[in-house]
């Protein structure tokens, strides 16, 4: 193999690399309107262990932990009353058995369109 023929290998997978490169910011999505929408309606004292978001659909899973029940009830209601949050549902709760004392929680809801925004 020579040195030429190195050289083109080399420049043809850098050139797969921009390409990959180029189509995840072309189909990148900026989720900070999300962020902050679950930040202003969520209970301060809960702690967010886990999020999953399906863009496409709205779809969002969290899961969580809680000092107590009455916690747990501050954060649905806070998350119903958003305008951008519907079909806010509890999936499950139970005693946490981990470091953090309190109460596991799985929350779904679908967030509205208007909080992903794409790169423009």
């Amino acid at each position: 193999v020579t040195n030429e023929q190195k050289d083109l290998t080399a420049a043809r997978i850098y050139q797969a690399k921009l390409s990959n490169l180029d189509l995840l910011l072309k189909n990148h999505i900026f989720i900070s309107p999300l962020l902050d929408e679950l930040g202003d309606f969520t209970y301060q004292r809960a702690q967010y262990l886990n999020f999953s978001v399906t863009q496409a659909t709205g779809e969002i899973h969290v899961e969580g932990v809680v000092e107590n029940y009455q916690n747990l009830g501050k954060i649905l209601l806070g998350l119903s009353t958003s305008p951008n949050f519907t079909d806010v549902e509890l999936l499950s709760v139970a005693p946490s058995g981990g470091e953090v004392p309190g109460f596991n929680f799985s929350i779904d809801m679908v967030a509205a369109q208007n909080l992903f925004m794409e790169k423009q």
